[in-house]
């Protein structure tokens, strides 16, 4: 029987508080700020979003660990839970790729203007496309529900050959999303960008790198498990593996504050920070030479 140890209820506590508090403020200022309009601007704020979702997760897990009879309860109870934290966490991984195609393309000189003429299409499109993947998903999830006892972590949402055919589909849209941006990088190396830009897509590799790398190690690790049987079982598995993948969502409020200055004034202003940092002494000249210092 799979336990939780109290080292991982601590870390899939205090984590995901983080996450969402963090990914919250993301979303607030998104909404907030006229400056933060683009195209890609929009889409870290729907990951971001995804990613507030994907967290509650972990407290139904806990939840039903701790306050359930045998710390089970039966999938198909869980299965309704665990839907909207699991449509989260795929919809984040699939919108990721989309910011990933979304600046390769803004390279190309027909950008602007279709961002410009259809921007709303162009954002619907992509969301849509995203969410009706993983609304097959779920219902494809619902539709075999069973009555086994599970402790109700959010791979419990899906089991069997559903289960492994999602890890896989998104292991392979992380690695599209790597490729996709190390043809970015080759593309953007040889072009002249503004400081902003810059910030931005130095944030978008930092926190996309981790993530990505989160669910093809934990896919990978499940896959490679389950095909040599090692005596490991995957629900204790995927909280080691998780562990990356969790601490790199739970970052991305960290990242953009400290690499994008675009990010930063806003956070400053809307979320009052700005008078924080004035109540201690730290002009935001100040902070800001000293966060690129330490990121350099």
């Amino acid at each position: 029987m799979e336990e939780i140890s109290v080292s991982f209820q601590i870390f899939y506590i205090v984590v995901p508080l983080i996450s969402i508090i963090g990914n919250s403020c993301l979303v607030y200022v998104t909404i907030r700020s006229r400056k933060l309009r683009s195209a890609c601007n929009i889409f870290i704020a729907l990951i971001a979003g995804s990613d507030v979702l994907h967290m509650f997760a972990h407290y139904i897990m806990l939840s039903v660990y701790h306050f359930s009879s045998n710390q089970r309860i039966n999938r198909s109870v869980c299965i309704q839970l665990q839907l909207l934290p699991t449509f989260g966490a795929g919809l984040s991984s699939i919108i990721i790729f989309s910011v990933a195609i979304d600046r390769l393309m803004s390279l190309q000189k027909f950008y602007y203007m279709l961002t410009k003429t259809h921007y709303t299409l162009y954002i619907a499109s992509h969301l849509g496309i995203a969410a009706m993947l993983m609304l097959a998903v779920v219902s494809c999830a619902w539709a075999m529900r069973n009555s086994d006892e599970v402790i109700c972590g959010i791979a419990d949402a899906m089991h069997g050959q559903l289960f492994m055919l999602y890890l896989t589909a998104l292991s392979i849209i992380g690695l599209l999303t790597l490729i996709t941006y190390v043809a970015f990088l080759l593309k953007v190396r040889r072009m002249t960008i503004n400081r902003d830009k810059k910030d931005i897509y130095r944030s978008l590799l930092v926190t996309n790198f981790f993530i990505v790398f989160g669910w093809l190690a934990t896919g990978s690790g499940i896959v490679v498990n389950d095909v040599f049987n090692i005596a490991i079982d995957n629900f204790s598995l995927g909280l080691v593996i998780g562990i990356t993948g969790n601490i790199s969502i739970a970052s991305n409020f960290f990242v953009y504050y400290a690499i994008s200055k675009q990010y930063r004034t806003s956070f400053d202003h809307y979320l009052r920070i700005s008078s924080i940092k004035s109540a201690l002494g730290l002009t935001t000249s100040t902070f800001t030479t000293s966060v690129i210092t330490f990121i350099k």
